[in-house]
């Protein structure tokens, strides 16, 4: 007869009946075709009530480990296979602290203003209620996107209709939008100088990519014509990291470019350009139709808010509502109404004129440390770093940085092909780093 212990005071007791059956037919104690107890005889043996013991083989037999017979009791169900004895895995040595570094080409520092947002966020928590709970529409929602609308006519003088513009969760986000609006059977053309996450992305979704060399124009049109590429993915009002600007020339023969295929397209990513001192104004606002613009509000306010935007040409929002406008909205509703509100109030324009004036200030300060510590130190400017050639490998470099502390990326990083050679290379400074910490990096590489 079988005897189990139903001792535990957290348990009911036909949990633990149940339990204790299970456990012996997972390790083929009770085989299969075993007969098991009537309800009564086992109740009288082990002291219970036969409700209990009822309840134990109901939940057995809901699960499949037994089946029963009219007229001759309940069976271990055939077939089960037993749970092999786990193996126990060797105790794992604890691996060493990881060490703190100090990262110089990507700072966290911030003077993005907190309370303002917070303060925003919850008077549209208080006073959009109903709201908060609403749909969000595909493509954002109305007051955002008003939002958006007006800031591109007054800051970058671009006429931007509401209705043309998608908000998303990021240009990740948006990158993964765009191929699938223009087809993976679209060549990309992408610079080789940029941050190479947007190649990865768009390769990971099957699409060929063709990366054409920079200089300190911008894209060569010469190699983009050779390419083979029917979209030119780029920054032209500040390539990143170089900080480069595309002269008018440059730009003239780009739009030419795209002008002369029905199938061409531009995508201008602005990324960093509404950080120079004067706005360029957008290849969109010349050729409306041919260009989508985008930007994100991560690279200018803050990184953990995920909200970027594109605005379409009216034909490819036409296709997009047709085809892919049953994607739901990626942005929570109260983050884009605080946005919007953000923006409405000046509160965004403030920021970046504020942004803008330290970080004039923090570059003049890491420029002086520079010649302060070598006079003959060769650097060019960007937008959000200092860029220094040295006469180090990319290795070297990151091995001599990596002794001292630091983490360090080389413009090597953001190069897709066509590295620098092995005995040069540019390291990226963040203009945010602490200039103490410069000083011990020029020591650590000089």
């Amino acid at each position: 007869m079988l005897t189990y212990a139903l001792n535990s005071p957290n348990k009911p007791l036909y949990e633990q009946l149940y339990e204790n059956i299970k456990s012996d037919i997972l390790k083929s104690v009770l085989k299969g075709g075993y007969k098991l107890p009537s309800k009564r005889t086992f109740a009288s043996h082990l002291g219970i009530s036969v409700i209990t013991v009822q309840n134990a083989y109901n939940q057995l037999l809901i699960e499949g480990f037994i089946y029963s017979k009219e007229r001759s009791g309940y069976f271990v169900t055939k077939g089960i296979k037993p749970i092999k004895k786990e193996v126990t895995a060797p105790a794992k040595k604890e691996s060493k602290k990881e060490e703190s570094f100090i990262n110089l080409s990507s700072s966290n520092k911030s003077s993005f203003p907190l309370s303002s947002w917070n303060k925003i966020l919850r008077e549209i928590i208080s006073k959009n209620s109903d709201k908060i709970y609403q749909n969000v529409p595909f493509n954002g929602v109305d007051e955002l996107r008003s939002a958006i609308s007006k800031h591109l006519f007054e800051y970058h003088n671009l006429k931007a209709d509401k209705d043309l513009i998608i908000i998303g969760a990021g240009a990740q986000y948006l990158y993964i939008l765009i191929t699938q609006l223009l087809g993976k059977d679209m060549v990309f053309a992408l610079e080789n100088i940029s941050d190479t996450k947007i190649g990865r992305i768009y390769q990971s979704l099957g699409v060929r990519c063709e990366f054409i060399e920079v200089d300190e124009n911008g894209m060569s049109i010469d190699s983009l014509r050779k390419s083979g590429a029917n979209v030119a993915h780029l920054s032209p009002a500040s390539n990143f990291p170089t900080g480069n600007l595309m002269p008018i020339t440059r730009r003239s023969e780009l739009l030419e470019w795209v002008s002369l295929e029905n199938e061409r397209f531009i995508i201008e990513d602005e990324y960093l350009g509404e950080m120079r001192d004067r706005t360029i104004p957008p290849l969109k606002s010349i050729n409306s139709q041919k260009v989508i613009f985008m930007n994100t509000f991560s690279k200018t306010l803050l990184p953990t808010l995920r909200i970027s935007y594109m605005v379409l040409p009216e034909h490819l929002m036409d296709k997009f509502r047709e085809n892919l406008s049953f994607y739901s909205s990626t942005v929570p509703i109260f983050e884009q109404l605080t946005l919007a509100k953000f923006i409405n109030d000046g509160y965004f324009e403030r920021y970046l004129a504020r942004s803008k004036k330290e970080n004039s200030l923090k570059k003049a300060d890491m420029i002086k440390t520079i010649k302060e510590f070598d006079s003959s130190m060769e650097f060019k400017e960007s937008l959000t770093h200092l860029l220094l050639p040295l006469n180090l490998s990319s290795d070297e470099l990151k091995t001599k940085a990596k002794k001292d502390g630091f983490l360090v990326n080389s413009l090597d990083d953001y190069c897709y092909t066509n590295k620098n050679s092995k005995d040069k290379t540019v390291a990226l400074i963040d203009i945010n780093s602490d200039t103490k910490d410069l000083v011990k990096f020029l020591k650590a590489i000089s």
